[in-house]
């Protein structure tokens, strides 16, 4: 087994861009994909290791990044429909910079996969990113809403001409619509829990919370006595 990089890769460097993603050490690593498309016929090669179902694993701490999203693109077009592009399985993670293009044909595959089932999805990003044409959803982050991310999320992307379902499924079952709908994630500060004066600090009837995107919009939500 050849022995961790830690630092910085350039996956030209190597066959796949998973090669790339495995030289780097899981103690804390980027993979820097130059302007270009990669395919499964590209070097390096868009395509799964043996026995995967996703083109790109990325283990935690480990950070994917492109030359922009106008510039290097992920094309899965040409491989099956229920192999996805990316596939998040660690914590304190991002993808940045860079298209995923889809399949273009309804299937299961998803653009981008935050797999719940090895990690507490902790510190997770997506940054100025584009995922398009996926037969599936373009955003599957999975996982049970209560347990849901910590200091997480997707930001300057854009998901769009998915092939069967919504742009991003979110949780458990939450389900925006493509092209309409903005999503935060995470909680507004002010977490009262652990603070000496917490009790005074919960939330009680008439106090009303509020999350912004700037520019976008504002969700208030008013408390109310059960």
């Amino acid at each position: 087994m050849a022995t961790p990089i830690v630092g910085l890769v350039n996956a030209k460097a190597y066959d796949t861009i998973q090669d790339a993603v495995d030289a780097v050490s899981s103690t804390g690593g980027s993979v820097f994909l130059p302007s270009g498309t990669y395919n499964s016929t590209s070097s390096p090669a868009c395509v799964p290791a043996p026995g995967a179902s996703s083109c790109v694993v990325l283990p935690g701490h480990v950070h994917l990044r492109g030359a922009g999203r106008d510039s290097t693109v992920l094309d899965l077009s040409g491989q099956s429909v229920d192999i996805n592009g990316i596939e998040i399985q660690g914590d304190h993670t991002d993808v940045s910079h860079l298209t995923v293009n889809g399949q273009g044909s309804a299937g299961t595959g998803v653009g981008v996969w935050v797999n719940p089932q090895t990690i507490s999805r902790q510190n997770i990003w997506l940054d100025s990113m584009i995922v398009r044409n996926a037969p599936g959803w373009s955003l599957y982050w999975q996982g049970n809403t209560s347990l849901f991310t910590i200091f997480s999320g997707a930001k300057r992307c854009r998901f769009y001409l998915n092939k069967s379902n919504g742009a991003a499924l979110i949780g458990a079952s939450t389900s925006p619509q493509s092209g309409s709908d903005p999503f935060s994630t995470g909680a507004p500060g002010g977490v009262a829990v652990g603070k000496p004066n917490a009790e005074d600090l919960f939330l009680k009837p008439g106090d009303v919370v509020e999350c912004s995107i700037e520019g976008v919009l504002t969700l208030r939500n008013r408390i109310v006595a059960a």
